[in-house]
């Protein structure tokens, strides 16, 4: 599979002009850590680079549009082919799990070989966060003494979790959730996307033009439904939440718990007098109700409880997905009952 992207993100020109003259000049630091919500394009951002580093064609800027990877030459038909000998894309072995101490010793071991063409690697850790503690440390190692001219670029939307000691040596270039229309605009040129849904799909991922994209699948709007429905029939006692969460164990998690913290938040700015646009989403009359009903504290100790979980999940440790439905579900039945 292609690790090249099929084109830069609009949102980021401004970002990558500045981050491809510093190239340019020599001047790039070793390691970068890319931060900013998921669904705004940092990997996409950082696998452009890769390619545009380890391009081996001379070609310049070309009528004032971006300089990018070429596309043609050898580097990068390596590259397309997923096989280029000095470029590392390092992740969870499965979705949800952690990175762990043996894949950074692979990569150690990559950073101490000869780079193979043009004597220049780019290691690309995403997400970073989801390193655990002993994968994290043993990284600390590879970004104090880098060996030879290679590039680390590390992916991150939860920066907290990272350790101190991985954030102070890199060098942040953050990515904010780009503009409205810019992002409506290009999720309507999407062929995944009906273009009449990119405004709807927006707020569902708020704002975020890549998680909006991903939205447009239908399996994952009804996993979105099955959410909503599951909320309403503990809210009015149709069924009990031990009944709902057997429902919701085929949900991914991360969506699971990316759904419940955006209408947590939205419902917490609602509660405060925001306009937040909750109710014009699917469910939006059940959360305007749960939201006035039950106000912006009580809503606000849900949210901090759902990120506790998560951070313990992106640690790697495993939790029972029954019993974290069940609660959850029974804390969202505390905030009707109030």
């Amino acid at each position: 599979m292609s690790d090249i992207p099929g084109s830069l993100l609009p949102w980021q020109a401004e970002q990558w002009q500045a981050f491809v003259d510093r190239f340019d000049q020599g001047r790039l630091a070793h390691a970068w850590l890319l931060r900013g919500a998921a669904g705004v394009g940092k990997l996409h951002f950082a696998k452009a680079f890769a390619a545009l580093a380890l391009c081996e064609s001379d070609a310049s800027e070309i009528s004032g549009q971006p300089r990018e990877a070429c596309g043609y030459c050898q580097g990068c038909r390596l590259m397309q082919a997923g096989s280029h000998p000095d470029y590392m894309l390092l992740s969870p072995e499965q979705a949800g799990k952690a990175i762990k101490i043996d894949q950074i010793r692979q990569l150690t071991g990559f950073t101490e070989k000869t780079a193979l063409r043009q004597g220049r690697r780019v290691i690309i850790i995403s997400p970073a966060e989801q390193m655990n503690h002993n994968a994290a440390n043993a990284l600390l190692k590879c970004l104090e003494e880098p060996a030879g001219d290679t590039i680390f670029l590390l992916v991150s939307s939860q920066l907290s979790l990272l350790l101190p000691t991985i954030r102070s040596r890199c060098q942040q270039l953050v990515f904010p959730v780009p503009p409205h229309d810019t992002a409506k605009d290009w999720l309507e040129k999407q062929d995944t996307v009906v273009s009449s849904a990119a405004e709807s799909l927006l707020e569902m991922a708020g704002g975020r033009p890549l998680l909006a994209r991903e939205y447009a699948s239908k399996d994952i709007q009804q996993q979105q439904q099955i959410l909503i429905d599951g909320l309403q029939d503990v809210s009015s006692g149709r069924r009990t939440p031990v009944e709902v969460a057997a429902d919701w164990l085929d949900v991914p998690q991360d969506r699971l718990t990316g759904w419940m913290q955006q209408w947590l938040y939205q419902m917490v700015r609602f509660a405060a007098g925001s306009n937040t646009g909750l109710e014009n989403q699917v469910g939006g009359k059940m959360l305007v109700y749960i939201a006035g009903k039950s106000g912006s504290k009580n809503l606000v100790q849900l949210y901090d409880w759902l990120l506790q979980q998560n951070n313990i999940m992106n640690r790697g440790m495993n939790l029972n997905r029954q019993l974290f439905c069940e609660q959850l579900l029974i804390r969202w039945l505390h905030l009707t009952v109030r």
